[in-house]
């Protein structure tokens, strides 16, 4: 009599881990964008210290005390580095997103009947991660393309006479945004938040969530006091041509 328990081993089909590699990947792309954001944010923000503590900052940056006038493409390195990590990210992120009008109908409609804010944050992310793909990419290959030398006086001339200030304004929020859901869907991703009773559980997901959400409103409100200030120092310019503001940069 043949054993129930047996089993022809060619029926089962291994399934691929493929899917959980590309999630790991994307949630570890996910994790250093946003640190670099937190990053970036304070390192912007040192120009409510003056333009002299900025563009210390970008020398010691860019390694002027090993050479001298340091090495502007250090910063484009770094630019080169973020970008390539931005699109990997992106490209890792569209997998999940509804791939027909089908699927994006389903979608709304079960948000709308579920009503939870778990599902309402996801949408936000995705809406904020595909302007983000448009606003960061464009303002990561600006500085790739630029002939400038990045200071205080460039930065803030193209808040001002660049006519970008409301471009950086609308890329701040955004960017917050996206990063602040994605950094408290990390952490209940890859951090389980347990407890023995259900409202202790909503409870505890609702202090992360505030808590995650505090650190970025913080940030979000000492850049924008930084992007206002860089608005007023570039009031403070008058128009140049490229060359002389390089010249001007090369002798703050």
């Amino acid at each position: 009599m043949k054993n129930v328990t047996t089993f022809d081993a060619r029926c089962c089909k291994r399934k691929s881990r493929m899917p959980a590699k590309l999630d790991r990947w994307q949630s570890l792309t996910g994790l250093f964008l946003a640190l670099f954001m937190a990053c970036h944010m304070i390192f912007t923000s040192t120009i409510l210290l003056g333009p002299e503590a900025f563009d210390w900052v970008i020398g010691k940056a860019e390694m002027d005390f090993w050479f001298e006038g340091g090495l502007p493409w250090v910063t484009s390195l770094v630019t080169l580095g973020v970008l390539v990590l931005f699109l990997a990210h992106g490209f890792l992120a569209m997998r999940k997103l509804p791939a027909n009008y089908l699927q994006l109908a389903q979608f709304l409609s079960h948000r709308q009947l579920l009503s939870h804010t778990g599902t309402t944050l996801w949408w936000l992310q995705c809406l904020s991660g595909l302007a983000l793909l448009v606003l960061g990419g464009a303002h990561l290959l600006m500085i790739l393309t630029s002939k400038e030398t990045l200071s205080a006086t460039t930065a803030a001339y193209r808040f001002v006479h660049g006519g970008l200030g409301s471009f950086y304004l609308l890329l701040l929020l955004v960017s917050t945004l996206h990063a602040g859901i994605g950094a408290y869907r990390l952490i209940l991703k890859w951090c389980p938040i347990e407890a023995s009773e259900p409202k202790t559980l909503q409870r505890r997901i609702r202090n992360v969530r505030s808590e995650v959400f505090g650190v970025f409103g913080v940030l979000t409100l000492l850049a924008l006091w930084a992007d206002f200030t860089y608005i007023k120092h570039g009031k403070n310019l008058s128009p140049l041509s490229i060359q002389e503001r390089l010249t001007l940069a090369k002798t703050k």
